[in-house]
């Protein structure tokens, strides 16, 4: 057995020993393979797919999305956040072999972002049910409109399993939400922000949210990156927007030194 399976086991065996109500598990690694993958759930939910862990997983979007998918079980209920149209087709494809129902952001269920600024979000949402107004989320940038809007699905796709969940608490729940290390604000005057984005789809998000969210004169990048994550392009994505640039690492081995991340960041 592997650690990660180890562990896995054992948080199974306390979880039963808790007599938990409802558990919110996360894959590891991937999906197919991986060692949470023996549970049999209420709900399987697909985040946004795109390249990463690729030397595990596969060189393309389909590949990924394959291992991905691999979580959608015979029957089974699949909310997926929004996809790449290749992403999309191999998920559908997997939950219709499975005769599985499969509800997708930007498909079945839409959203239209009413305001994104520094206090969060505020969206309208279609869902399978009902359609809410004005639903708000402290968490910054309009990707969590994205991510709120599978939440919020998971939740509505409960009924179907005989759980209901009321908007109120649904409600609440969006306003209380915190979420450490994206986007996080740990200081003011001067501003400082701190994200743990390390794939250049991530990247991509935090580039963006920096500049239709934040106001500032000059933006200043400390930068680590570990060395097994494609460095260069999440370089080539911030680096154009900052004024200066900061490099160090981790104290771990994957770490790519500050030169490499320097030199690059000088071309």
């Amino acid at each position: 057995l592997t650690f990660f399976e180890v562990i896995t086991s054992m948080a199974f065996l306390y979880f039963f020993e808790e007599q938990v109500d409802y558990l919110i598990l996360e894959v590891g690694l991937g999906g197919r393979l991986d060692a949470t993958n023996v549970c049999e759930p209420l709900i399987s939910v697909i985040t946004h797919i795109d390249y990463d862990h690729m030397d595990k997983l596969g060189n393309s979007i389909e590949e990924i999305a394959r291992e991905k998918g691999g979580i959608i079980k015979p029957g089974g209920i699949v909310i997926s956040s929004n996809q790449y149209e290749e992403a999309y087709n191999e998920i559908k494809k997997i939950a219709d072999e499975k005769n599985s129902l499969i509800y997708c952001i930007g498909r079945e269920i839409s959203y239209k972002i009413v305001k994104s600024d520094i206090k969060g979000v505020i969206f309208d949402l279609k869902r399978i049910y009902h359609n809410y107004k004005n639903l708000h989320t402290p968490l910054l940038g309009r990707h969590q409109a994205d991510n709120s809007a599978t939440a919020i699905t998971a939740i509505e796709a409960l009924k179907i399993r005989g759980v209901r969940i009321s908007e109120k608490a649904i409600r609440e729940g969006l306003e209380k939400v915190k979420w450490i290390g994206r986007l996080e604000i740990i200081q003011n005057n001067p501003t400082l922000v701190l994200d743990g984005a390390h794939n250049p789809s991530g990247v991509k998000v935090v580039r963006d949210a920096l500049k239709e969210i934040f106001s500032y004169h000059r933006l200043i990048l400390v930068l680590a990156i570990f060395a097994d994550k494609d460095y260069k392009k999440m370089i080539q994505i911030l680096v154009p927007n900052a004024d200066l640039i900061i490099t160090t690492k981790a104290q771990n081995p994957r770490a790519t030194p500050p030169q490499v991340i320097a030199k690059e960041a000088a071309r």
